[in-house]
Protein backbone atom coordinates (compact mmCIF):
# COMPACT_ATOMS: atom_id res chain seq x y z
CA UNK A 1 0.00 0.00 0.00
CA UNK A 2 2.52 2.24 0.82
CA UNK A 3 4.18 1.74 -2.97
CA UNK A 4 0.71 3.02 -4.43
CA UNK A 5 0.72 6.71 -5.69
CA UNK A 6 -1.19 9.12 -3.34
CA UNK A 7 -3.53 10.13 -6.05
CA UNK A 8 -4.39 6.50 -6.98
CA UNK A 9 -4.50 5.44 -2.93
CA UNK A 10 -7.18 8.73 -2.56
CA UNK A 11 -9.30 7.61 -6.05
CA UNK A 12 -9.57 4.13 -4.19
CA UNK A 13 -10.58 5.41 -0.82
CA UNK A 14 -13.46 8.68 -1.93
CA UNK A 15 -14.56 5.57 -4.61
CA UNK A 16 -14.83 2.86 -1.92
CA UNK A 17 -16.78 5.43 0.99
CA UNK A 18 -18.78 6.77 -2.19
CA UNK A 19 -19.93 3.58 -3.00
CA UNK A 20 -20.55 2.34 0.45
CA UNK A 21 -22.60 5.62 1.66
CA UNK A 22 -24.93 5.17 -1.08
CA UNK A 23 -25.36 1.72 -0.48
CA UNK A 24 -26.38 2.70 3.48
CA UNK A 25 -28.52 5.58 2.26
CA UNK A 26 -30.70 3.28 -0.20
CA UNK A 27 -31.18 0.35 2.38
CA UNK A 28 -32.26 3.54 4.89
CA UNK A 29 -34.67 4.47 2.27
CA UNK A 30 -36.15 1.48 2.48
CA UNK A 31 -36.20 1.32 6.47
CA UNK A 32 -39.15 3.93 6.14
CA UNK A 33 -39.52 7.82 6.83
CA UNK A 34 -37.96 7.70 10.27
CA UNK A 35 -34.44 8.38 8.84
CA UNK A 36 -35.56 11.34 6.15
CA UNK A 37 -33.02 13.49 8.69
CA UNK A 38 -30.55 10.25 8.06
CA UNK A 39 -30.93 10.12 4.51
CA UNK A 40 -30.51 13.84 3.75
CA UNK A 41 -27.81 13.94 5.30
CA UNK A 42 -26.20 10.67 3.71
CA UNK A 43 -27.25 12.22 0.37
CA UNK A 44 -25.42 15.09 0.57
CA UNK A 45 -22.08 13.19 1.96
CA UNK A 46 -22.50 10.81 -1.35
CA UNK A 47 -22.42 13.57 -3.49
CA UNK A 48 -19.37 15.20 -2.02
CA UNK A 49 -17.16 11.98 -1.90
CA UNK A 50 -18.88 11.01 -5.59
CA UNK A 51 -17.73 14.51 -7.07
CA UNK A 52 -14.42 13.68 -5.16
CA UNK A 53 -13.78 10.35 -5.98
CA UNK A 54 -14.18 11.20 -10.41
CA UNK A 55 -12.14 14.10 -9.51
CA UNK A 56 -9.31 11.84 -8.27
CA UNK A 57 -10.03 9.17 -10.83
CA UNK A 58 -10.05 11.83 -13.48
CA UNK A 59 -6.42 12.48 -12.29
CA UNK A 60 -5.41 9.28 -11.96
CA UNK A 61 -6.90 8.20 -15.78
CA UNK A 62 -5.33 11.75 -17.09
CA UNK A 63 -2.14 12.26 -15.61
CA UNK A 64 0.24 12.61 -18.00
CA UNK A 65 -2.18 13.35 -20.79
CA UNK A 66 -2.95 16.37 -22.97
CA UNK A 67 -6.27 16.13 -22.58
CA UNK A 68 -6.93 18.43 -25.57
CA UNK A 69 -5.00 15.45 -28.08
CA UNK A 70 -7.13 12.92 -26.35
CA UNK A 71 -10.39 11.13 -28.05
CA UNK A 72 -12.21 12.03 -25.00
CA UNK A 73 -12.17 15.68 -25.84
CA UNK A 74 -14.61 16.15 -27.50
CA UNK A 75 -16.93 15.12 -24.67
CA UNK A 76 -15.35 16.58 -22.23
CA UNK A 77 -16.41 20.08 -23.78
CA UNK A 78 -19.62 19.42 -23.65
CA UNK A 79 -19.38 18.84 -19.39
CA UNK A 80 -21.04 21.98 -18.72
CA UNK A 81 -23.97 21.09 -20.61
CA UNK A 82 -24.27 18.20 -18.89
CA UNK A 83 -24.22 19.62 -15.92
CA UNK A 84 -27.28 22.24 -16.32
CA UNK A 85 -29.42 20.02 -18.34
CA UNK A 86 -29.11 16.65 -16.45
CA UNK A 87 -31.34 17.21 -13.51
CA UNK A 88 -34.40 17.45 -15.45
CA UNK A 89 -33.64 14.39 -17.76
CA UNK A 90 -31.91 11.86 -15.06
CA UNK A 91 -35.50 12.57 -13.02
CA UNK A 92 -37.69 11.68 -16.08
CA UNK A 93 -35.35 8.51 -16.51
CA UNK A 94 -35.22 7.63 -12.82
CA UNK A 95 -39.39 8.14 -12.56
CA UNK A 96 -39.53 6.01 -15.85
CA UNK A 97 -37.34 3.26 -14.76
CA UNK A 98 -38.89 2.80 -11.07
CA UNK A 99 -42.16 2.34 -13.42
CA UNK A 100 -40.51 -0.16 -15.39
CA UNK A 101 -39.17 -2.40 -12.97
CA UNK A 102 -40.45 -1.83 -10.00
CA UNK A 103 -39.18 -0.60 -6.67
CA UNK A 104 -37.12 -2.64 -3.86
CA UNK A 105 -33.67 -2.18 -3.17
CA UNK A 106 -31.71 -4.09 -5.67
CA UNK A 107 -33.78 -2.26 -8.20
CA UNK A 108 -32.57 1.13 -6.35
CA UNK A 109 -29.42 0.37 -6.99
CA UNK A 110 -29.40 -0.69 -10.40
CA UNK A 111 -31.15 2.22 -11.52
CA UNK A 112 -28.68 4.27 -9.65
CA UNK A 113 -26.13 2.64 -11.80
CA UNK A 114 -28.01 3.51 -14.82
CA UNK A 115 -29.33 6.39 -14.87
CA UNK A 116 -26.32 7.99 -15.34
CA UNK A 117 -24.89 6.16 -17.59
CA UNK A 118 -28.53 6.61 -20.21
CA UNK A 119 -28.37 10.21 -19.23
CA UNK A 120 -24.89 11.30 -19.87
CA UNK A 121 -25.04 10.28 -23.47
CA UNK A 122 -28.13 11.41 -23.91
CA UNK A 123 -26.65 14.83 -22.99
CA UNK A 124 -23.86 15.05 -25.33
CA UNK A 125 -26.40 14.40 -27.88
CA UNK A 126 -28.63 16.71 -27.50
CA UNK A 127 -25.64 19.36 -26.74
CA UNK A 128 -24.16 18.46 -30.15
CA UNK A 129 -27.56 18.67 -31.59
CA UNK A 130 -27.80 21.99 -30.28
CA UNK A 131 -24.71 23.28 -30.87
CA UNK A 132 -24.41 21.62 -34.76
CA UNK A 133 -27.85 23.33 -35.59
CA UNK A 134 -28.89 26.03 -32.91
CA UNK A 135 -25.30 27.19 -31.91
CA UNK A 136 -27.10 31.06 -30.78
CA UNK A 137 -29.02 28.80 -28.31
CA UNK A 138 -26.50 26.53 -27.52
CA UNK A 139 -24.58 29.92 -26.56
CA UNK A 140 -27.57 31.03 -24.36
CA UNK A 141 -28.09 28.14 -22.82
CA UNK A 142 -24.31 27.30 -22.06
CA UNK A 143 -23.95 31.28 -20.85
CA UNK A 144 -21.55 31.60 -23.89
CA UNK A 145 -19.02 29.52 -21.89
Amino acid sequence: MLLIPKTSRLTFIFGFLWIVFVIIRTRLFFLGEQYQLALGILHKISILLGILAINFLYDFLFKNVDVTKASIYKFVTFSFFIFVSHEPLITIIKKGLFFLVGNGEAKSVFIFIICPLLTIPMCISVGYFLKKNTPKFYGVIKGWR
